[in-house]
């Protein structure tokens, strides 16, 4: 009964021997498998961020570019159109001169100049004989 015993003990003894070895490399296993797994994903998800931020950097370097390009456009033509603008005006005032200066010279060719300077002496003598007037009812 004893060898009985025995040969059960070591049978029962072998048996969970065998499960706990079992359940430690089965525990191991399921280390290594989550280990590598998550190594696997990690390098994915790794890999479609960086491909995802370059893309994006790509993007914004275009829009920039694009911005750049519409900013240049807008200024040129804001140039353009105030130098235009003040091309015009200056046109315009240099016209207004000429023609004044015309004006005056067909004025000044209908008189002859003694004709001028006599009805400048003229004018100044009024403006003498208005303020000795003025002056002498101011006195009283």
């Amino acid at each position: 009964m004893k060898k009985k015993f025995v040969i059960l003990f070591s049978i029962i003894f072998l048996a969970s021997a065998g499960t706990i070895y079992a359940n430690i490399n089965s525990a191991q296993m399921i280390s290594q498998w989550y280990e590598k797994s998550f190594k696997e994903k990690s390098e994915s998800v790794g890999a479609e961020t960086a491909t995802a931020l370059i893309r994006m950097l790509s993007e914004h370097r275009m829009f920039v570019k694009e911005m750049n390009t519409a900013l240049e456009t807008a200024i040129a033509v804001h140039r353009d159109r105030t130098t235009g603008d003040t091309t015009t005006g200056i046109e315009d005032y240099k016209n207004a001169l000429i023609r004044d200066m015309n004006t005056t010279s067909d004025e000044l060719k209908k008189e002859t100049f003694e004709e001028y300077v006599t009805n400048r002496n003229i004018e100044e003598e009024i403006q003498l004989e208005f303020e000795s007037i003025l002056q002498e009812v101011l006195s009283e």
